[in-house]
């Protein structure tokens, strides 16, 4: 949930309420996070992020419902609906290519989880594209987005899991154009989506994963507060998992 409030995904956001792609036209994303090979060890990331994180075994358990394409495949919906809509149709595959982990603290675990999935949607604006997620990729590059229509396309790029700090946002529009050759840049994003309010954090001093949580916790108070629905609502989230 937290992915729409990084603060280049909400620019990314305001850029298409802008009318800055035109009509929606398609998009891709993928939700890639790092498969990892220590000292004979054989593991997702997401399954033993370390840092101070507790393991996340229980992902390699069926009976936890979540897997690479469940728990990622909801995450990539949900940054897509505030700019392309609801989920109109979808369809797709998964499938499970390491079956068993090797977890640096001695765990060895059956794996019966997918750890990667991929699909077509179409969305309610009438764009259609593609989302492949999983946590079993070499070189995992986390996060990328692309939405494009008949103005110019959008290219959001995240290579952590939405820390609010480390993604980037390409524009680039439809004229003029050299085949060959891109038309856009990389844009700044304004202070403004960094300052979270009753917080002193800045572009300059913002911490990783508490800026976009922080927008979220924000806007959950103000939700509660003001009897509104938040952002993401409960209906999203359940639209995202059907």
């Amino acid at each position: 949930a937290q992915f729409r409030w990084v603060p280049a995904a909400q620019y990314m956001q305001k850029l298409v309420r802008d009318d800055f792609i035109g009509q929606p036209l398609g998009f891709n994303v993928q939700l890639l996070l790092p498969l990892r090979k220590p000292e004979g060890f054989l593991y997702p990331h997401a399954a033993y992020p370390e840092g101070g994180v507790s393991p996340y075994k229980w992902i390699a358990d069926p009976a936890s419902g979540g897997s690479g394409w469940r728990k990622f495949g909801t995450h990539s919906p949900l940054l897509l609906m505030p700019m392309l809509g609801r989920v109109q149709s979808a369809c797709g595959t998964d499938v499970r290519g390491i079956d068993r982990w090797k977890l640096p603290d001695g765990t060895e675990l059956d794996v019966g989880t997918a750890d990667m999935g991929c699909g077509v949607l179409r969305m309610d604006s009438g764009a259609v594209g593609t989302i492949q997620t999983g946590w079993a990729v070499a070189d995992g590059p986390g996060v990328r987005l692309e939405i494009w229509g008949t103005n110019g396309r959008l290219h959001y790029v995240d290579p952590s899991f939405g820390d609010g700090v480390s993604a980037r946002l390409y524009a680039g529009s439809v004229e003029p154009y050299v085949h060959g050759e891109r038309t856009g840049k990389w844009l700044e994003v304004p202070e403004e989506y960094f300052q979270v309010p009753g917080t002193e954090m800045t572009k300059g001093n913002a911490q990783p994963f508490v800026v976009s949580m922080g927008w979220m916790f924000h806007d959950m108070l103000d939700a509660i507060e003001k009897g509104r629905a938040g952002n993401p609502s409960f209906e999203e989230a359940a639209h995202a998992h059907a």
